[in-house]
């Protein structure tokens, strides 16, 4: 049984120009951790809240451990449960741990407590990385990519990413050896492939320039999927 099932969910507040949700669609399993990975705004507060039956979508539909999510809210409140990050309810446990608690203390038995999923909300990419059986990336209320991390990890077709000094550098021809990504910082990052290594660090090393290499991880998938944070601060956004 899906967890949570929306399709085509929509959420736009009343005098507000930004749309905060619009049109997505997610089938979350049971027994998974699943999150939710964007940056502050990108919309992962108000879905949450959508799906705990705390505000009403301005269209779509969606399901909550079977039951429909504007004509049985009743139903689905009396069998989940919400612990907000800076609640810190219990002491330091796993977000499972969390629930299950939770679950237990407001009267579930021991067995139905125990198949609840996690739907997990967060923007750290290590604590994505390290926690989650599927992400869904979403940006501006809109789901960009969603999978298994390895899936996810995919999507980038180089398997090594190398961050070198911006200032000195020459980014038009850094673009012939991958993807290159302006990260805001004092660093540009290239996804590019291990062939690449030895012949940009000699490109480094002969203008003096920082240079490192590592694997793709989580959170280059986010920025080559939705863009450096430099980028968002250029936005005029809402929080939502």
């Amino acid at each position: 049984m899906h967890a949570i099932k929306t399709e085509n969910i929509s959420k736009t507040y009343k005098n507000s120009p930004v749309i905060a949700l619009s049109n997505i669609s997610l089938e979350i399993q049971s027994k998974k951790i699943f999150t939710l990975l964007g940056r502050n705004g990108a919309g992962k507060t108000t879905f949450v809240r959508v799906c705990a039956t705390q505000l009403l979508p301005s269209s779509g539909a969606a399901e909550v451990l079977g039951f429909d999510l504007v004509r049985e809210p009743e139903k689905i409140r009396n069998r989940i449960s919400v612990v907000p990050q800076e609640g810190r309810p219990l002491r330091a446990l796993t977000p499972w741990d969390h629930v299950y608690n939770w679950l237990r203390i407001r009267g579930m038995d021991k067995n139905e407590s125990r198949r609840r999923s996690v739907f997990l909300t967060t923007h750290y990419m290590d604590e994505a990385e390290s926690l989650s059986d599927e992400i869904a990336i979403i940006d501006k209320g809109t789901v960009v990519q969603s999978g298994t991390i390895r899936s996810l990890k995919d999507k980038i077709p180089q398997n090594i990413r190398i961050d070198i000094s911006k200032d000195g550098a020459d980014i038009e021809m850094l673009k012939s050896f991958g993807s290159v990504v302006d990260t805001g910082g004092s660093l540009m990052r290239i996804f590019t492939y291990e062939s690449s290594i030895q012949e940009l660090s000699r490109i480094a090393m002969k203008k003096n320039l920082f240079f490192s290499v590592s694997p793709i991880t989580l959170d280059d998938v986010f920025v080559y999927l939705v863009g450096s944070k430099n980028d968002e601060e250029n936005r005029n956004e809402y929080e939502l």
